[in-house]
This record gives C-alpha cells, structure tokens and sequence, in this order.
C-alpha cells in the first residue's frame, strides 16, 4: 500500500470511497483485507469505535494535556520549557519524511478506546521528545572506537528505560525472576562487547535486550526506580540531562551505597562498573552543567554565539579542549547556528584520533537540521578515511542531492554501487535519478 502523503487529492478521494462503499463484495474484501485502501477499509468497518475514541481526545484534551505535563515534569529538570506538538493520524500515513524535531505522532488505530494506554503512550513519548532537547549527546565524539557501540547501546537503553518509567507502556509490573535475568542479558552483552567476540554473537544479544518485553527497557526503568528511591529525584532528573553514563554511574553509586536495599543479581559486572568510572571521567558533571545550562536559556542566535564563546573561555585547558569543542558545536548545532557550529565540531575533530567516523555521525546531525552545505563538510572528511566504504558515498551523494549538485550526487552513488553492488538506494538512485530520497541516516 502506498503511504497517504505519497498520493494526490484524487487518489485519496479515491480511496475514501472504495473505504466507505457498502457494496457485498467491497464489505467482503475490507472484513477479509482491513488494510485495504491505505488502511482506510478498516477505519470505515470500526468507524462507530474511532469515532468514539476521537470524541473522547477531543473531551478530554485539557485533562490529557495536564496528565502529561504533570507527569513528565517530575523526570526532568526544573525550569525545562518545550512545546511538544502532537499530530493524530489515521490511514497508512507517514505525516513526517523527515524527522520532526517536538513532534510526535501517534496512529489512532493502535489505541482502539483504551484511552489509559494512550495518555501513558503520550508521556512516553512526550518524555523521549524532551530529552532529546535538553541533553548534549556528545558521548560518542568523546569515546574511543572500541566504546562506541557501548556509548550507542546504553543511550537508548538509558532513554526508553526513563520514558518507561515516567509513563509505562507496560501493564503489570516485572516479576523478580525476570528482572533478575534483564542483567544477566546485559552483563553477557557487555561481556561479549568487551572481549570483541564475533559481531553475529554481540548483534543477537543486543536484539534480544530490545525485543519482545524488551529486557534492557524494563532493566533500566528499574535502576530509574532504584535511583530515585535512594538518592532521591534530583539525582534521576539530573542523570536526564547529564546522559546515559551519569545514568549508570549513578545507578552503580545507589547499590554501593544502599546494599541492602539493593539485591545484588541487580548489579552490574566489576569490569563495567570500572569502564563507566572512566567514561565517566572524561565527561566530568561540572562542565556538562555549564554546557547545559546554555542550552536551556532561550536566546537569539547572536547572544547563544556570545555565550558559547564564554563557556570555551571560562573552561577550556588542553586536557579538556576536545570535550569542550564538541560540547560548544553541538550547543550552536541546537541553536541552528550552523556555519559557527562546524568551527567548533571540525576544532574537536581536529584534536581526535581516527575522526573518521565521528565525522559521519556529525554530518548526520546536520543532515537532520537540513543544513546541507555544512553536512557536506563532515562527509567529505568521512569520505577521505573511509574512501573503501559505500555508506559515506551514500550520505553524501544525498547531500549533493539536496543542494541541487545531481552531477555530484549520481558520481557519488555510482561510487557507492563499485564499493557495494547489493546497496538499493545507490541503485534507485541511479536507474531513476529524478526518484524523491528520503533521509534514511
């Protein structure tokens, strides 16, 4: 089926009406396929229910909102303030090509009339939209090669783990038994992360931490847990903006300094309590809160310029300058200040070892914000320490795209389909190089 927002205004009214036809073999074929028409065969059979449950959101909206924000503030810092935007939809729609900085979208078709569910859905998801916000994700410029897969793994652990406990999309609380067995999946992970075992071996353990009850999910909504019922709610709040290694530190800390509060199949591995000690170290906590304050004060570009300077000022020293310029380039990436934004990130890189890849990751970033041209900078630089792969050809070849260089963007690409004859998007690319792309990093 073809996404709602790939068709024209024809074609939808098309497609309402064969939905909404009372025809016997239009009702047979949409009892038999609901998803016919982009999904809107089976809107058309529960409409009465649909309707029922828009009603309800629309009565409800003011409450729905207060239950959120109520619910929401308690996790993150004082003084946070973000407008979230929230976009129903129904059909096979893809509202958003690209992601969509404070929005989310939620499809009513997942929600039926469990209204509770729904509220719990928006914290959730309300929650992840502002720690999107207010946290400087700089942890895996900052680490070594070797720890970026772990940085990557315990950032979206740390995220969902907080969303989960700030608004549950569980319902029944997790047994002992299995908890018990959510660490042991993730001392065995890292184990295997740390002694570099095959990538078939580490990909399954980490499929298996975020499938089904997802076990590294319900893992860390019980360190949230542990967190903020010993070293209080200040210290969860902050590890939201501090990031994930402040998470896990401060986790660690509560079962040392609460043992009998904590059971012990409920901790972590000696070897990586000592790696979060070191990560932990060169992202130290007073110059993350200098960083971050910068970040919460809304300011025109000029002035967030001005005070970015004065952080680099105030903090810099050489043990610390790469930290410092990756933490100034993504404050001035947050405030759209792009071309000063690059100064600063290509000043870290500079200082890094093997920038090859964090060269992508930035660019990425850039990508996100649709600043192309500075985009394009960063996958030059990928390009060059990795002129053997096929991805940063890609990344960039969609780049030269969206700046208009299509001579640029097919060389690219027919570069990327020598390095990897299997790769798709190089070959739409190519068979079709008019074809509408899609940010797909």
């Amino acid at each position: 089926e073809k996404a709602a927002d790939d068709i024209k205004n024809y074609d939808l009214i098309y497609l309402l009406n064969r939905a909404a036809a009372e025809s016997p073999l239009f009702s047979l074929y949409k009892w038999v396929n609901p998803l016919s028409y982009c999904n809107f065969g089976g809107i058309y059979i529960y409409r009465d229910e649909f309707s029922d449950l828009i009603n309800k959101i629309r009565d409800n909206e003011s409450n729905i909102r207060s239950d959120a924000v109520r619910n929401t503030i308690k996790n993150v810092p004082d003084s946070t303030s973000i407008k979230v935007r929230i976009k129903f939809k129904l059909g096979n729609q893809k509202i958003n090509k690209y992601f969509e900085e404070r929005t989310i979208e939620i499809n009513l078709e997942n929600f039926n009339d469990d209204y509770s569910y729904l509220v719990r859905y928006i914290i959730h998801e309300l929650y992840k939209t502002i720690e999107r916000e207010i946290h400087l994700s700089v942890e895996e410029y900052i680490a070594d090669a070797r720890d970026r897969e772990l940085i990557a793994l315990i950032s979206e652990i740390q995220k969902n783990g907080i969303a989960n406990y700030a608004g549950p999309l569980g319902s029944e609380t997790r047994p002992w038994d299995l908890l018990e067995k959510d660490f042991q999946l993730f001392n065995n992970t890292f184990y295997h992360l740390k002694k570099y075992h095959g990538k078939n071996i580490k990909d399954s353990l980490i499929r298996s931490g975020f499938e089904g009850n997802a076990p590294f999910y319900t893992m860390a909504t019980q360190m949230a847990y542990i967190i903020e019922t010993t070293l209080g709610r200040n210290a969860l709040t902050e590890s939201v903006f501090l990031g994930p290694v402040s998470f896990f530190n401060k986790y660690i800390k509560a079962y040392k300094d609460y043992p009998d509060k904590i059971r012990r199949v409920f901790t972590f591995r000696k070897d990586f309590e000592k790696k979060i000690s070191e990560l932990e170290k060169k992202l130290p906590e007073k110059i993350l809160k200098s960083a971050m304050s910068i970040n919460k004060m809304n300011m025109p570009g000029e002035e967030k310029i001005r005070k970015t300077e004065e952080f680099v000022k105030n903090c810099y020293s050489e043990t610390n300058a790469e930290l410092i310029y990756f933490l100034s380039g993504q404050l001035l990436l947050e405030a759209d200040q792009y071309r000063k934004s690059s100064e600063y990130f290509f000043k870290g890189l500079n200082l890094k070892k093997g920038a090859g890849n964090i060269s992508c990751i930035i660019g990425n970033s850039f990508m996100k914000k649709k600043a192309f041209e500075e985009a394009k900078d960063f996958f030059d630089e990928c390009v060059k320490s990795n002129s053997g792969i096929s991805e940063p050809y890609e990344m960039r070849g969609e780049c030269f795209y969206y700046l208009n260089d299509k001579e640029n963007s097919l060389s690219d690409f027919n570069k990327a389909l020598t390095l990897n004859p299997y790769s798709e998007l190089s070959k739409k690319f190519i068979e079709q190089p008019n074809f509408e792309l899609h940010h797909i990093y």
